[in-house]
């Protein structure tokens, strides 16, 4: 009777034992689970900064792209006439037609009207290589001493 009770205990025990040891491999378990989806989240998001990383370093070319387009087209139309370095704003339409032009730091009426003619005869304005670079508001130097 007594070993009975005895081995009954013990086989308890062993069943207690592997009831544990089952809920800690299922606990590991998940727990992998778990790390296994974080790094996968983190791969994931290194993707997508690569890929943002990747689009942004696309759209600066292409917006230098731009902007250089701009401002030889304006600078084949343009008769240099003696003046200072400057600024333009010029802003322009979806079209690339100009409509406002504001000298700014530029003395000399002459000078002044040469780049107004050059900006107006580049009008309409080279469309940007890829639409997401437009800039209706363009800030064109001109600085004569400049090749």
């Amino acid at each position: 009777e007594e070993k009975k009770r005895k081995e009954l205990e013990h086989l308890a025990d062993l069943e207690l034992e592997a009831i544990a040891k089952a809920e800690e491999a299922e606990r590991k378990k998940k727990e992998l689970e778990k790390l296994e989806q974080e790094r996968l989240k983190k791969l994931r998001e290194q993707e997508e900064d690569r890929k943002a990383s990747q689009k942004k370093a696309e759209l600066d070319k292409a917006r230098a792209q731009y902007r250089a387009m701009i401002e030889h087209q304006v600078r084949i139309n343009w008769t240099k006439t003696a003046g200072n370095a400057c600024t333009l704003k010029v802003h322009q339409n979806r079209l690339g037609e100009v409509d406002k032009i504001l000298p700014v730091g530029c003395r000399g009426q002459a000078y002044i009207d040469s780049l107004r003619r050059a900006v107006l005869k580049a009008s309409p304005l080279p469309a940007p290589p890829v639409p997401e670079v437009f800039e209706a508001d363009l800030d064109i130097i001109f600085d004569p001493n400049k090749k």
